[in-house]
């Protein structure tokens, strides 16, 4: 595919909270991928902190400098608190409150810095309900800690994000850290709950769980106190077993796993992206952008989209395909035809981007009608998953399979 740079004062990139593209640990020059959200800063590399005196210093200078470098290539960061005092134990509120105020105080209300991320993957999809409140019962005052510092030193705006990670993939419909998140004290100091999904260790189709599980999600946030709670996955994304090692060959800590193969894992990004916006997520930072060794077997080191020396996988073309064709399109219809074709239409009034794919994957690919599909909308392009241009008929058929198609048709016109 023919990658179309962007430019650093595109209105998307600066100052438009609603363009959905983030990425962890991204180039922030790079000029190809049009994400605008970034993780990629830890005020924990600027702040010294005596657990034994509860206190703290912190380089406000070197910090805003750090989160001006990513606001000056159109990019507005992430940052995520982790370390102590943070995650002491016991509680340490005295020190989260000097923690809190003097990050707000170093990084007044602007743009750039418009959310904040408390923790990391602390809760966990996988704990019983039980568990699951008293870890909310016990993350109440620190929230509520942080809420009031950032109210009192010119953050009012500025959002809370609290993370939760993990999902029963084989059980979709088993939410009980989500559950107890939004029946806690804690929800009403949190402005974004946050989403890690990670299917370990088989990485499984976002298309067999992905749907179901955010069903359940929004169920319980429906009948909460923030029916509307935005919802994001801060993090998301799949091992790519690039040297072909095959199922379970792959290790995390010990434990076998299954990494994707290059163009599935080019696949899981496209579905996950379609599925998630469709179900309501309205920001998605992918893990990540590039691997950070060059071990072939460590699971945790092939999640990128560029390999350890910087060459682009199929998935880095699919990720700025899904960007240049869906962009911030609003996702109108989801349907599935008798074929079992699945497909979603993203539009913005006046193209639309049909995402399409057969499910269950077929033995053979299905022949289907464009016009099915469209609607008898005049379609202007058709690209494979990684953005190759496709023959194309009008009032002709396309060949599917289990991997999407990206079907672009201006509204209003039939062919």
């Amino acid at each position: 595919m023919l990658l179309r740079p962007f430019a650093a004062d595109d209105p998307h990139y600066q100052g438009s909270n609603t363009w959905p593209y983030g990425m962890t640990h991204g180039d922030i020059a790079d000029p190809y991928l049009q994400y605008k959200w970034t993780k990629v800063s830890w005020p924990s590399a600027f702040w010294k902190w005596d657990a034994k005196t509860s206190t703290g210093s912190f380089n406000a200078a070197g910090w805003r400098s750090a989160l001006e470098k990513v606001s000056e290539h159109g990019r507005t960061d992430l940052p995520l608190v982790t370390g102590e005092p943070w995650s002491s134990t016991p509680v340490d509120l005295k020190g989260i409150g000097v923690l809190a105020a003097s990050v707000f105080k170093a990084t007044p209300e602007v743009p750039a810095w418009e959310s904040w991320e408390w923790g990391i993957e602390e809760a966990h999809e996988g704990s019983d309900f039980a568990t699951s409140k008293a870890y909310y019962e016990a993350l109440a005052p620190k929230v509520r800690e942080v809420r009031t510092q950032a109210n009192s030193n010119g953050a009012a705006k500025t959002l809370l994000v609290h993370q939760l990670e993990g999902v029963w993939s084989t059980i979709p419909s088993r939410a009980d850290g989500t559950k107890a998140f939004f029946q806690s004290e804690a929800l009403r100091y949190v402005d974004v709950l946050s989403r890690h999904p990670y299917p370990w260790s088989d990485f499984i189709s976002p298309d067999k769980w992905l749907d179901a599980h955010l069903k359940t999600v929004n169920a319980y946030r429906a009948a909460s106190l923030k029916p509307n709670l935005p919802i994001w996955m801060t993090e998301m994304g799949c091992t790519i077993d690039d040297a072909g090692l095959g199922a379970k060959k792959m290790v995390d800590g010990g434990n076998p796993v299954s990494g994707l193969s290059r163009r599935a894992a080019a696949v899981f990004l496209v579905k996950t992206h379609a599925i998630a916006f469709a179900e309501g997520v309205s920001r998605i930072y992918w893990y990540n952008y590039r691997d950070s060794a060059a071990s072939d077997s460590d699971a945790e080191q092939h999640f990128g989209l560029r390999d350890f020396w910087g060459y682009p996988k199929p998935a880095y073309a699919a990720y700025a395909n899904f960007i240049n064709r869906v962009g911030d399109k609003a996702c109108g219809n989801v349907s599935q035809t008798a074929d079992n074709i699945q497909s979603y239409r993203f539009s913005d009034g006046k193209q639309a981007c049909y995402v399409v794919w057969a499910y269950p994957a077929p033995a053979s690919p299905v022949s289907v009608p464009l016009s099915l599909l469209t609607g008898g909308a005049r379609v202007t392009s058709v690209t494979d998953t990684a953005g190759t241009a496709l023959p194309l008929q009008q009032g002709g058929s396309i060949a599917l399979d289990n991997s999407p198609l990206f079907i672009t048709a201006a509204i209003g016109v039939s062919h």
